[in-house]
């Protein structure tokens, strides 16, 4: 099959090629599929050989996306890290000088990348200058903030104090006499991912919940990549630009994604591989969900994250708890001093929990979570915040809050979180299904100890309640299918699943999440014009949401506007 009838049976026409010696890259528009924010057609893109010869590909076909992106993209993701009480000008400040950090610090921070990506993102600058010689402002530079800026302010937050003291000591700072605070910063918790699989399907759910404002949803797009040095071939959710992945499943049927995570234990003077170039990088290596695993333990990470992974080769799935590589991690040194005659000690810790490897805990679709620390602790922590713990809220169901913004009850990350996985085993049209769920929390006690850190949960704040319970919220959407309520979970309602916070799709309380007024999370409603030239309303979706069907190889995606159409990619087609 030749790439455009792969194109064609995905509902693409190929608008634009870039031959790079023996290898072509390609661009394709959709047929049917319109972004309304912007009126253009959605795109995808195949680019095939060296890792050079990749990047400069996408650089010739997609010169103009990568140029917003380098221009815009920053300055909304680093936006998403101040805190609302800022003035405009002390928001612009905050934000020229973390871009200047990233930049001046860059080169420092690229001995830990697999050099297959600095090529690509060489190639990518290269391929932007030969399409238009002006755009000189796209440098390796500029590209590479783009790629490994979001892990070093995740590394940034994780240590507030030195976040702080890096932009006090600024020139333009102590120019204009501004004094940054930690009132000035927070962390943006989203995302959601599920698998759901049996001996027939395989699943994988994946929101990335990520405001890149209207530059990512004017830009985002599936490219299908064709490496020529043994890695495997993948499709990958992201932008031009990125090198990295929101989301990546392979020839084999392994999809890994990454999810946001507050938590003490990063490291910003070496944030190391992590989140979006981990998530390429791991699915380009690993023909199983263990080697994705052993990927990344050996990963010289120093951020926070957590990365879901589905594996339909194998029938398997499991959820990586990740934070800087260290060879004892000892959460209660990030606990405020106050706090520890309310948790466990180091011994009871080492009695009655898993410890992680090299800082990293994995848990397995059979992972049983012990209820030792939620008995033990739980009801002593909620009472020192002076809250009501809660009953029959901790096992496979139930609602630890009950709103996602501003639940009285809420006191921030100071709490042993529940397991919702089900116990694992589900049966949907008499055949069993494995669930496994997550959004923002970890659940190996040596990892949750690690959000107990008092500048995590100030930083946290507007999302205490939200974190949970979207998890809670997942659970239940899932567990609607095992009491049988007559629907079949094929590709068309795992996709609803994916969608349950939709304001179109969802359902119940998911359906107003993205149009709470006061939540930093309310989504910004966009006019467009319908086929018969009347104004219709509709909200901007920030980040992707995705499906993949890992037996299958067959990737969805939604993202630009809600009223816009999903496109997907069959990857077996371009191979």
């Amino acid at each position: 099959m030749t790439i455009q009838d792969a194109f064609k049976i995905d509902g693409f026409n190929i608008v634009k090629t870039c031959p790079t010696g023996n290898y072509t890259g390609y661009a394709a528009e959709s047929i049917t599929a319109v972004n309304h924010l912007d009126g253009k057609r959605k795109r995808a893109y195949y680019l095939e050989g060296s890792s050079y010869d990749m990047g400069f590909q996408m650089g010739m076909l997609a010169h103009g996306e990568v140029e917003k992106m380098v221009l815009e993209f920053p300055y909304t993701a680093i936006s998403g890290f101040l805190g609302a009480s800022l003035q405009p000008w002390e928001k612009d400040l905050i934000v020229l000088i973390l871009y200047e950090i990233l930049i001046h610090k860059i080169d420092s921070f690229l001995k830990d990348i697999p050099g297959e990506y600095v090529d690509e993102a060489n190639g990518i600058v290269d391929g932007v200058h030969k399409a238009n010689p002006l755009a000189l402002f796209v440098t390796f530079k500029s590209v590479w903030v783009l790629n490994v800026g979001f892990d070093v302010l995740v590394a940034l937050t994780n240590n507030p104090l030195k976040l702080i003291d890096e932009i006090a000591k600024h020139p333009q700072a102590q120019l204009k006499k501004f004094v940054p605070s930690e009132k000035h910063f927070r962390i943006p918790h989203f995302c959601n991912a599920y698998s759901a699989y049996n001996q027939d399907k395989h699943f994988f759910g994946r929101d990335w919940m990520f405001n890149g404002g209207n530059v990512l949803a004017n830009c985002a797009s599936l490219i299908i990549t064709k490496p020529n040095d043994g890695r495997k071939p993948l499709v990958y959710a992201a932008a031009p630009g990125l090198v990295g992945a929101a989301l990546a499943m392979n020839t084999d049927g392994i999809a890994m994604g990454v999810d946001m995570v507050s938590a003490a234990n990063g490291n910003y003077d070496d944030p190391g591989f992590n989140s979006l170039l981990l998530v390429r990088d791991c699915i380009h290596r690993s023909d199983s969900a263990k080697y994705v695993v052993l990927n990344a333990i050996n990963a010289q990470r120093g951020a926070t994250f957590i990365y879901p992974v589905s594996d339909g080769k194998n029938n398997t799935s499991c959820v990586i708890e990740a934070g800087m590589k260290v060879e004892n991690l000892d959460p209660l040194s990030y606990v405020p001093k106050d706090m520890l005659s309310l948790l466990p000690d180091s011994n009871t810790l080492k009695t009655h929990a898993e410890q992680p490897v090299q800082g990293l805990f994995v848990r397995w679709q059979d992972y049983r979570q012990t209820m030792y620390f939620i008995d033990q602790y739980n009801e002593g922590l909620f009472t020192h915040f002076k809250k009501k713990m809660p009953s029959n809220v901790w096992g496979e169901s139930g609602f630890v809050f009950n709103q996602p913004y501003n639940d009285p009850n809420a006191f921030g990350l100071y709490y042993f979180n529940p397991l919702r996985q089900n116990l694992g085993e589900c049966n949907v049209e008499n055949k069993n299904w494995i669930f496994q769920l997550v959004t923002n929390t970890w659940l190996n006690p040596y990892m949750n100890i690690c959000s107990m850190s008092f500048f995590q949960n100030l930083l946290s704040e507007p999302f205490w309640s939200d974190m949970q319970w979207r998890y809670d919220l997942l659970n239940e959407t899932l567990l609607s299918y095992q009491n049988n309520q007559g629907d079949t979970l094929d590709w068309d309602n795992a996709w609803k699943i994916i969608n349950f916070l939709s304001p179109v799709i969802g359902q119940g309380e998911g359906q107003n999440y993205y149009l709470i007024p006061e939540a930093p999370w309310k989504l910004p409603t966009v006019s467009y014009k319908d086929a018969h030239g009347n104004t219709q309303s509709t909200w901007r979706v920030d980040g992707m949401t995705n499906l993949c069907e890992c037996n299958e190889k067959k990737m969805r995606s939604l993202y630009g506007t809600y009223a816009d159409e999903f496109v997907e990619i069959t990857l077996p087609n371009y191979l």
